[in-house]
């Protein structure tokens, strides 16, 4: 082959790996924000990173409105103690927990829901957390 024909080859195989990458994130992005499972992620003290359609409708409000919101705010004051002993607890001794807790907005119905978090293992900076209710 011809330095032009491996040139074009070489972008052929590119794009098309390329395609295969955007593909597959978007199938990802879309089983993150439609599962029937209501997910966030969130930093290290528990600020919401991003949230799925699905916790936006349990919690009532638009998942990019909890964007930049501490999850606690999310929580029932009584069951706050708790969450933030648990949050803690994830440094370390407890990388993974469940447990049940009242969530709702301040105007909503709050209602009981077990919630799993996890450090994600990804994370860069090593603080992001994933949630499941």
């Amino acid at each position: 082959m011809s330095t032009p024909q491996v040139e074009r080859a070489e972008r052929e195989a590119f794009e098309e790996e390329r395609a295969r990458f955007w593909a597959e994130r978007d199938r990802y992005r879309e089983f993150f924000h439609f599962a029937p499972v209501g997910y966030c992620a969130t930093d290290a003290v528990g600020v919401v990173r991003e949230a799925n359609e699905t916790l936006g409708a349990m919690l009532g409000v638009a998942p990019n409105l909890l964007v930049g919101t501490p999850l606690s705010a999310c929580v029932a004051e009584a069951d706050r103690p708790d969450f933030r002993r648990r949050l803690l607890r994830l440094g370390g001794e407890e990388p993974e927990q469940s447990w049940e807790l009242r969530l709702g907005r301040r105007r909503s119905e709050r209602f009981w829901g077990e919630v799993t978090v996890a450090r994600a293992r990804t994370a860069l900076d090593g603080g992001d957390l994933l949630w499941a209710v």
